[in-house]
């Protein structure tokens, strides 16, 4: 729980110190194995990213229903633009009907996110407004807001954009 408390506050030294302890006690826990993985992501270098892929294919091949390695799985192939395969990663997931609110709120942040990418922006919006309901306060919410609205703008799509915001936004262009 210390981990992950440490991972939201982007806390990357203590995060990666708490989630190296709690390995250490149980290597084959996929909780503390994905917080590693995450916590090694988070440190931005080219060495513990490749240990957090890693990681996070071992806890993927190890234990498949462990939802958190399987979104990692597909942000991986949203990052690499392989939308197919997220599409194919995601869609087990589509089928479970007892989330957790943690893991609810991944699978509809990454499911945002692999909408924004497809350019399906009510898609998104409707991924955006479930978060809202999981926990309004999850920091993801404003991230992947902005990240709509900038692709939206990319593709000179401002459909749900409000008058207001638009036009803001055409001023500072």
């Amino acid at each position: 729980r210390n981990c992950y408390h440490a991972l939201m506050r982007e806390d990357k030294l203590k995060a990666l110190e708490l989630a190296r302890k709690c390995v250490a006690r149980d290597p084959n826990f996929p909780a503390c194995l994905h917080n590693l993985a995450t916590a090694l992501s988070m440190q931005g270098d080219r060495d513990s990213r490749r240990q957090s892929e890693e990681i996070v294919d071992d806890i993927f091949s190890r234990f498949p229903d462990y939802v958190f390695a399987r979104i990692s799985k597909v942000q991986d192939a949203i990052d690499a633009g392989e939308l197919e395969r997220a599409d194919q990663l995601l869609e087990p997931l589509t089928r479970k009907e007892d989330w957790h609110g943690s893991a609810a709120m991944a699978h509809a942040a990454v499911t945002a996110l692999l909408s924004i990418a497809k350019k399906d922006w009510p898609g998104a919006e409707h991924m955006l407004g479930m978060m809202r309901q999981i926990d309004s306060d999850d920091p993801r919410i404003e991230v992947i807001q902005r990240d709509l609205q900038a692709a939206m703008l990319k593709a000179g799509d401002f459909g749900v954009l409000s008058r207001k915001l638009q036009s803001r936004l055409l001023q500072d262009m």
